[in-house]
């Protein structure tokens, strides 16, 4: 989705309003500003905020659209997109160096879906940099489980052959 607003108070009363469901005016004390008469309310009518808001709102109607959809779901729309096993999130580019697949035409709660199963599972932390000294063991790794197919995942999912 977009990027954060530079501001850190203003990211974070567009938060607590659109993904926490939190009274503007409270909000906009608990973020840090000071009381002011309707102040939120300026704050709320900015072109920027609007905007924010607007985003914020699409990535929860995502996290909400995800919630509801199953890893077949996600298996089913992969194979639409020609990803039957895990290296084909994966193409060489010009440079002759493996690249991830463009595969912006996902629908948000499929691919929502698919990053949170791989979260839980993996237990990682997607927020953070991977270390570069555990790049290549990951190479390793994703062309170990590139001979999995997407219809052996189905057929057995507990499988990890």
């Amino acid at each position: 989705m977009g990027q954060p607003l530079h501001n850190q108070k203003h990211e974070s009363f567009a938060r607590a309003v659109v993904l926490e469901g939190r009274d503007p005016e409270e909000a906009y004390t608990e973020v840090g500003f000071g009381t002011g008469f309707r102040n939120h309310n300026k704050l709320l009518n900015k072109p920027f905020m609007r905007a924010r808001m607007a985003e914020l709102e699409q990535e929860r109607e995502a996290i909400a659209l995800a919630s509801q959809t199953s890893i077949a779901d996600v298996l089913a729309e992969l194979e639409k997109h020609g990803v039957d096993r895990v290296t084909d999130f994966f193409e060489s580019g010009s440079d002759g160096q493996l690249h991830a697949r463009n595969l912006r035409t996902l629908r948000p709660q499929i691919a929502r879906c698919l990053l949170d199963a791989l979260h839980e599972a993996t237990g990682m932390n997607w927020h953070e940099a991977w270390p570069p000294e555990e790049r290549d063991e990951s190479l390793v790794l994703i062309k170990r489980m590139g001979r999995w197919k997407i219809s052996e995942i189905k057929r057995n999912p507990q499988s990890g052959t």
